[in-house]
């Protein structure tokens, strides 16, 4: 008996195992068609609202920010002048001479009516005597043929004389007096050329160059000292794609010497370009804390301002987008982006002047890539000054 029953209790375990399973498999699929029946829309509703509560969020795009800066900025035109006086005075040979002596040396200060050059020429010295006894000989010819007209005169009153012979008598002695006055024009020419071989300071200055040496010749025309008188100023070689860029006599400039800089103002521009590089000369005046140690030659860096903003909200030019209808920047607040419309100003060094409500200097704006972006967007910002979100 106990070895038949070994095997039908196992059978009987074998269907009571069978019965559990398939009721608790009842039991799931009456679960299911619950919750899935026709009058129970609310709670599949919520299934699906507890399906979607547990998929991922969407990861916020990562974007460089830095914090807009507020500050001078300054559009600029970088260049080097050279130190000139405001006038140069050159000093010419006006005649054929030898030079004798030269009295000044470069860098000496003369005066108004100071002897520079003394220069002789033999051949012009024997003109003035030959012109001298020619001008004493036609005084004698006036003074004889007009004190015989007076005579002849005289006699043609009394009718001694025709009146025939006292007209001759006239005509000689004027033609003698135009003689005697051609020979004193002529005379006085030579004199002049005289006075011309000593030729001195026609203003106050400073002797820039000296040209010439004693016992050189000296044809007319050729430069002996260059003076340079008044204040010094500051010459610019600009090129013609800069003057069109605003350049223009009133603008405000900065000039730099050594460890100096003072602002300045562009004086006169040339009215004609000049060279193979077609470039125009500039004057500024130099400013008064910088003409100590400054001389004529010299160099010194200046900057023209062609726009400036002294007081000024910036950001990086690559923060700024534009539609075609108006430019803006993106504004992160919190985690989100905002689309922000500014009106640009000064751009100069990589960074543009901007402004718009509420834009302050703890704003922060995204840096580059900004075409994908969207208004509202999540992000996680990096920031470049401290290299972590903030």
């Amino acid at each position: 008996m106990l070895g038949n029953a070994g095997p039908m209790a196992s059978y009987g375990q074998f269907l009571g195992i069978k019965q559990v399973n398939t009721r608790l498999l009842f039991v799931a699929f009456a679960s299911l068609l619950t919750l899935g029946g026709p009058g129970c829309t609310g709670d599949k509703g919520e299934l699906e609202a507890a399906g979607a509560a547990v998929a991922p969020a969407p990861a916020p795009r990562a974007v460089r920010v830095s914090a807009v800066a507020r500050g001078a900025l300054v559009d600029s035109l970088g260049y080097v002048g050279t130190v000139h006086a405001e006038r140069e005075v050159q000093i010419m040979s006006r005649v054929p001479a030898t030079v004798v002596e030269v009295r000044v040396e470069q860098g000496d200060a003369v005066s108004s009516g100071d002897l520079l050059v003394r220069m002789e020429a033999p051949d012009l010295e024997a003109r003035i005597e030959r012109l001298e006894a020619e001008a004493a000989r036609v005084r004698t010819e006036r003074d004889f043929q007009c004190a015989t007209f007076e005579t002849d005169r005289e006699l043609a009153r009394e009718g001694v004389l025709t009146q025939a012979l006292a007209d001759a008598s006239q005509s000689r002695c004027l033609a003698a007096e135009q003689g005697h006055r051609a020979a004193q024009a002529a005379r006085a020419e030579a004199m002049e050329g005289r006075r011309r071989l000593r030729e001195a300071s026609p203003v106050d200055g400073v002797v820039l160059r000296r040209l010439v040496e004693a016992g050189e010749y000296a044809a007319p025309g050729r430069p002996l000292i260059v003076i340079g008188s008044g204040e010094l100023e500051l010459r610019v070689a600009v090129t013609e794609s800069d003057l069109r860029a605003g350049l223009k006599p009133g603008k405000p400039a900065i000039i730099r010497t050594g460890d100096r800089e003072a602002r300045a103002t562009v004086n006169r521009i040339a009215p004609v370009a000049r060279g193979p590089g077609r470039t125009v000369e500039v004057r500024l005046g130099l400013p008064p804390e910088l003409v100590e140690g400054l001389k004529p030659g010299m160099s010194a860096d200046v900057a023209f301002i062609m726009a400036e903003s002294l007081d000024a909200l910036t950001v990086m030019e690559e923060a700024v987008l534009d539609d075609g209808e108006q430019s803006f920047v993106f504004v992160v607040e919190g985690e989100r982006l905002r689309r922000v419309a500014v009106v640009t100003g000064v751009r100069a060094g990589g960074r543009v002047e901007v402004s718009a409500e509420g834009l302050t200097s703890r704003t922060r704006v995204v840096l580059g890539g900004l075409e994908g972006l969207k208004d509202g967007e999540l992000v996680y910002p990096v920031d470049l000054q401290q290299g972590a979100r903030r």
